[in-house]
C-alpha cells in the first residue's frame, strides 16, 4: 500500500477543465510491467476524473502504431508514462518497435517537445550490467528528443523488493504528475474538514 502521506492528499481541480492527456505504455513479457501500468491508469482516472480528456494504456509498440503520441488538443498537457523491463538487455516483445523508433527519431520528427514523461523500470540485479538496460535507454532517448521528465526514473529490483521499489517511486510520481497538470494537492482534512471524515470512508485515490 502507498504511504498515508500520499494517500491523504487530494488534488484541487479548481480551474482545470480538461486538456489533460495521459498515455501509459508498457513493455512486458510476463505481465509485471502491465500490472503497474494498470495501477497508474486506474488511480489517475479516479484522481483526475473528467479533467482527463484522454487516457491511453497500451503496449509500447501499440502506443507508437496507434498514433497515441499525437495530442488530441493543441494546448493539451500531455504526459507519457513508460513502465518496461529488459530481457537480456533487449526490449520486451511488445516494445521492440517503440525502442527502435526512439533510437532513430530526431526531435523534429518525433514532435514530442511539448510532452512530459516518467519512466519506471522493472528488472533484477542478477542480470548484471543488463539490469535496467531498456528503461535507461528509453529515459535517455526521450530526454534527447526534448521530452521533460517530471520525476527521476524509477528502478525496481525483483531480486529484493520490486513492489516496494514501485511504491517508493510512485510517492514521487503522483505529486510530480499533479505539478505537471497544474493542479494542487491539498491535505484531505484541510479540504473536507476533519469532522466531515467518517471512520472507514474511502480516501481519494492517487
Amino acid at each position: 500500500e502507498l504511504s498515508d502521506e500520499v494517500i491523504r492528499l487530494a488534488p484541487s481541480l479548481n480551474g482545470v477543465e480538461g486538456g489533460l492527456e495521459l498515455v501509459i505504455g508498457y513493455g512486458s513479457n510476463m505481465g509485471t510491467s502491465r500490472g503497474f501500468a494498470q495501477t497508474i491508469e486506474a488511480d489517475a482516472r479516479r484522481r483526475y476524473g473528467s479533467a482527463l480528456s484522454r487516457v491511453v494504456i497500451s503496449p509500447l509498440d501499440e502506443v507508437l502504431s496507434s498514433g497515441a503520441l499525437v495530442s488530441s488538443e493543441p494546448d493539451a498537457t500531455s504526459v507519457l508514462v513508460v513502465v518496461t523491463s529488459s530481457y537480456n538487455g533487449e526490449p520486451p516483445d511488445n516494445a521492440r518497435d517503440f525502442v527502435a523508433w526512439l533510437s532513430e527519431a530526431s526531435p523534429e520528427s518525433a514532435g514530442l517537445g511539448s510532452w512530459y514523461t516518467a519512466v519506471f523500470g522493472c528488472g533484477n540485479t542478477q542480470w548484471g550490467h543488463r539490469f535496467q538496460a531498456v528503461p535507461k535507454k528509453v529515459a535517455h532517448e526521450l530526454e534527447r528528443l526534448g521530452v521533460s521528465a517530471i520525476c527521476e526514473r524509477g528502478a525496481g529490483d525483483d531480486d529484493t523488493s520490486l513492489d516496494m521499489d514501485f511504491e517508493a517511486w510512485y510517492t514521487l510520481f503522483v505529486p510530480a504528475l499533479d505539478m505537471a497538470y497544474g493542479v494542487e494537492a491539498v491535505p484531505l482534512v484541510s479540504a473536507a474538514g476533519a469532522d466531515d471524515i467518517e471512520s472507514g470512508d474511502e480516501l481519494p485515490a492517487l
